[in-house]
């Protein structure tokens, strides 16, 4: 049986793929400086258990990777089935996580841990058992490609302009983030 997503495969490949871009930079920013990494301290980090961490951060990396997990899912079960493609899915959603904890390794801002690519994994996981639910449901996908029927532009530049739009909201939750501009406008001192 082909998943109901497959007519749409233009916006969960343009989806999926600003969901790698989004989790990229949220997971290297700041984007320098470059260093090699120690390996042996590498490997401390990525082993044990972080002495410090919040709980708003843990809930944070498996709800940033959920989204990742959907949309590869979504876009995996078209080209190789149902649950050989939630399977990849799930796969291609832990080496990201895995890659992007290595790389924190090079960047001296940025601290790789176990636990965080634990979190991110585990909201891989749960994006592509979402993306089965919804396949498996009988009109799972039905409303939201009616709306986007009746709302959005046809075509890739309205899939690109739905994303666009959806993770310009998303970065408004941190302002802090330069991407965008949407930063904040810096405090003038009335005494200069």
């Amino acid at each position: 049986a082909s998943p109901p997503i497959s007519g749409r495969a233009a916006f969960v490949v343009i989806a999926s793929l600003g969901d790698v871009l989004a989790v990229g930079v949220a997971s290297t920013y700041p984007l320098g400086p470059w260093r090699w990494p120690d390996g042996r301290q590498l490997w401390i980090q990525l082993a044990e258990w972080p002495r410090y961490y919040t709980y708003g951060d843990v809930v944070a990396n498996v709800l940033g990777y959920i989204p990742l997990g959907l949309f590869t899912a979504l876009w995996l079960q078209g080209q190789a089935g149902l649950v050989r493609g939630t399977s990849l899915a799930r796969l291609a959603c832990a080496a990201l996580a895995c890659s992007l904890e290595l790389v924190q390794g090079s960047l001296p801002g940025r601290v790789p841990s176990g636990l965080d690519f634990f979190c991110n994994a585990m909201g891989g996981i749960v994006g592509a058992w979402l993306a089965l639910i919804l396949a498996l449901q009988p009109d799972g996908l039905g409303r939201l490609r009616r709306w986007r029927h009746r709302a959005v532009r046809h075509g890739a530049l309205g899939d690109v302009a739905l994303v666009a739009l959806a993770y310009w909201v998303f970065l408004q939750f941190r302002p802090a983030v330069w991407l965008f501009a949407v930063g904040s406008p810096a405090r003038v001192d009335p005494s200069q």
